[in-house]
């Protein structure tokens, strides 16, 4: 590149470097939701601290690969508002085994609906602190 097609500008004088913010202010505005970012310690930790039974169930249903998630993937389950688990028993089932509790769900804050069907859940105390659950569906 030529040296004569750049030149010299702002004679040496302050500017700003903020980013962007309107967008992300409107966006908060309009859908009441403030996003979170997920932390990669935070995730790993998380995702460690799963029972199998969970990371296998995370697997088949969400991801569709049996490894550690990427950061990307994890970011997508945390913010993803809908999730089907269908045990084997079930019509269209998208797992091959049964669940035995829904502990797993507990950090998907943003869940607005759940299915649960054809699995061996005795309690739903693990989704109290999911506030923002409008339907459920539990068979």
């Amino acid at each position: 590149m030529s040296t004569q097609a750049l030149s010299a500008a702002g004679g040496s004088h302050p500017h700003s470097n903020m980013q962007p913010y309107i967008v992300l202010n409107f966006y908060i505005a309009t859908s009441r939701h403030i996003p979170q970012p997920i932390l990669i310690m935070d995730y790993l930790h998380w995702w460690t601290s799963l029972e199998v039974q969970w990371q296998r169930a995370f697997g088949e249903v969400f991801f569709m690969h049996s490894t550690i998630p990427s950061e990307e993937e994890a970011e997508r389950l945390f913010s993803t508002e809908v999730l089907r688990f269908a045990g084997p028993g079930a019509a269209y089932a998208n797992m091959d085994f049964q669940l035995h509790n829904l502990s797993g769900l507990r950090a998907l804050k943003q869940l607005k609906i759940l299915v649960v069907t054809h699995h061996d859940i005795r309690t739903l105390d693990d989704l109290k602190d999911i506030t923002g659950l409008k339907k459920l569906i539990y068979v």
